[in-house]
């Protein structure tokens, strides 16, 4: 099975917080 998820990381949504997000990202083995 193959499940295609993604996110827009460069959208201006993210900007604020990106550091943020990556490391929860990481954190959750993704």
């Amino acid at each position: 099975m193959f499940i295609d998820t993604h996110a827009h990381l460069f959208l201006d949504n993210f900007k604020e917080d990106l550091d943020e997000v990556i490391q929860r990202a990481k954190s959750n083995g993704v």
